[in-house]
């Protein structure tokens, strides 16, 4: 298997069928620490990888494939489009005004089901 199709292999567990998905920080940060085991044993990985590593362990707040995976499953079964979660977790607004203002394809949402959200997310958050 060639390593990027071990990439792919492994980003299926973090999308569903739409390819254009996009993902949290935590899925970047998971994905990146399995290439590097994979494909970085015994040498140094590039700059730009080790600084995309930091990036996104930097902005990680789930630090939990299974919080990352209940999110996604919690926001998909209430109609939000995946954007709109991975969104949401990346940039955590404190309430729904500002989560409508920093992504506007919310507005369709009623300001109960994004606050729901909202505490769904915090709830499963670590520092």
């Amino acid at each position: 298997m060639k390593p990027d199709q071990q990439s792919s292999v492994s980003l299926n567990r973090f999308v569903g069928d739409d390819e254009g998905e996009a993902l949290p920080n935590d899925a970047v940060c998971a994905l990146l620490e399995e290439i590097r085991k994979k494909q970085y044993v015994g040498r140094e990985p590039p700059d730009i990888f080790t600084r995309s590593l930091e990036h996104a362990r930097k902005f990680s707040t789930l630090n939990s494939e299974v919080k990352l995976t209940e999110i996604r499953e919690y926001f998909l079964t209430r109609g939000f489009k995946p954007y709109e979660y991975s969104q949401l977790i990346n940039l955590m607004p404190e309430d729904v005004i500002n989560a409508k203002a920093l992504i506007p394809s919310l507005n369709y949402k009623s300001d109960s089901e994004i606050e729901e959200g909202l505490n769904f997310i915090r709830d499963h958050q670590t520092f």
